[in-house]
């Protein structure tokens, strides 16, 4: 994220860390629900595409960094959380009280804070790392799920709610239940 935000903008270059994360997966069935959306939106939350050098292009060049009105993302990602998440333990078959652990999107505590208020998950079984990474973007989930399972957190049956948002204002929600056995010399 660091080459995609504007340094000279206080309001969104402080908030945004670098960070990588994939998710492996193979044949099962551990996924119980998922939900994805893309509105096609690029007033709230976007970053512009360069002009490239082709002689053929008639696009003109934009400042490439990412822009963000933080008020209407703020209002998008509550919204967004809540009704993703309810839907898709709705669709997996379960409650809210079935959940073992809630992963958002480490985007901003406020959003995350504000959902937890509104669903009727315990509060305690939220898990975040903003505070140590800030928002590394489409990374914060893999990179949470890793720290979760590498500290031996995550037990074979677990019910994991995912909830994360983005550009383009798009969202994807899911509920998995946990497969994987405990790493070598885990509790």
């Amino acid at each position: 994220m660091s080459k995609l935000v504007d340094w000279k903008d206080r309001s969104t270059c402080v908030l945004f860390g670098d960070g990588a994360g994939a998710a492996v997966l193979s044949e099962g069935d551990g996924l119980l629900s998922i939900k994805l959306s893309a509105s096609g939106s690029e007033d709230v939350l976007r970053i512009n595409s360069t002009a490239g050098n082709s002689p053929f292009s008639e696009i003109s060049a934009l400042d490439p960094y990412l822009f963000m009105n933080g008020k209407e993302v703020y209002k998008f990602a509550v919204a967004a959380m809540c009704g993703d998440l309810e839907e898709v333990i709705r669709e997996a078959g379960l409650s809210q009280q079935d959940i073992d652990f809630v992963l958002p999107h480490q985007a901003n505590s406020r959003i995350i804070e504000t959902a937890k208020s509104k669903l009727n998950i315990p509060a305690e079984r939220y898990r975040t790392n903003i505070e140590r990474f800030g928002n590394t973007s489409s990374a914060s989930i893999p990179i949470l799920l890793d720290e979760l399972n590498r500290a031996g957190e995550l037990e074979p049956g677990n019910l994991l709610a995912l909830s994360a948002f983005g550009g383009g204002l798009t969202t994807g929600a899911c509920v998995i239940q946990w497969k994987k056995e405990k790493l070598k010399g885990q509790k």
